[in-house]
């Protein structure tokens, strides 16, 4: 277990999906991705965020937003 996404910076993430949507957590989940990885914005713990465009268009990275789902889509998810 992490307590901050940036711990796994050196893994290489494909994907990471916010479900905090805190201005802390997407900038970093961007950061944290690899070259070419999506983070998806499911949290609204914040609605405004500022975001460190270098890195996230210099590695091609992605943001896409979902608007969630219901018990049944969290748990598999999980699963």
């Amino acid at each position: 277990m992490v307590s901050n996404i940036t711990e796994l910076a050196e893994v290489g993430l494909d994907l990471a999906v916010d479900f905090a949507g805190f201005d802390i957590t997407t900038p970093e989940a961007l950061k944290t991705v690899r070259p070419g990885g999506t983070v998806v914005l499911v949290g609204m713990g914040k609605l405004y965020t500022t975001i460190d465009v270098t890195d996230f268009i210099t590695k091609n990275k992605k943001l896409l937003s979902s608007v969630g789902g219901d018990k049944e889509d969290i748990a598999a998810i999980y699963e």
